[in-house]
């Protein structure tokens, strides 16, 4: 079943291929692909997954961003494309990419936001973290990086000559 479900979702991308997503003015649309762990083991797999999901989550809060669902996302994990081909599939403008490193109790997650007509890194941080809690860290540098991100695509538009929508931000941090 999981294996349809699988082929389901692949067809379904691939007759949205090449279909720009419905963009209003002012509105960006942008994928978050799935976080690489860059340790090893299982438990690294699911702390990136996770950190995906956050990532989706706080984005989604922006107002004017568009951000493509996270079944779609996942569909690109360990997939070997280039970024302009799984933008044309998705139907955005903006690809995130990201990885997560584990050392001791550091946590380092570094970001990328990719314009996906160029195909050029247009803002990229890294975020080195210490915690007990993971939740909390996942949730702060989420928010960060939306924040960030967000600054980055208004400013981007802006240069562009296109209005951002009234009252274009994040949702503050929930703590």
């Amino acid at each position: 079943a999981l294996a349809s479900a699988g082929e389901h979702l692949t067809e379904l991308l691939a007759s949205r291929r090449g279909r720009p997503m419905k963009r209003t003015a002012g509105e960006s649309s942008l994928a978050v692909l799935p976080v690489v762990s860059l340790s090893v083991g299982r438990p690294q797999e699911a702390l990136a997954d996770a950190m995906t999901d956050a990532l989706i989550t706080e984005l989604t809060l922006c107002r004017g961003l568009r951000v493509i669902s996270r079944i779609s996302s996942m569909v690109y994990k360990d997939r070997r494309m280039t970024l302009p081909d799984i933008a044309e599939e998705l139907g955005v403008e903006w690809i995130l990419v990201a990885s997560i490193a584990k050392s001791g109790g550091e946590f380092r997650i570094a970001a990328q936001l990719v314009d996906a007509g160029s195909d050029e890194n247009r803002w990229a941080h890294s975020y080195t973290r210490r915690c007990r809690n993971v939740l909390s860290m996942q949730s702060e540098v989420a928010a960060a990086i939306a924040r960030d991100v967000n600054a980055a695509v208004l400013a981007r538009e802006e240069a562009s000559g296109i209005s951002p929508p009234p009252g274009n931000q994040v949702a503050p941090i929930n703590s």
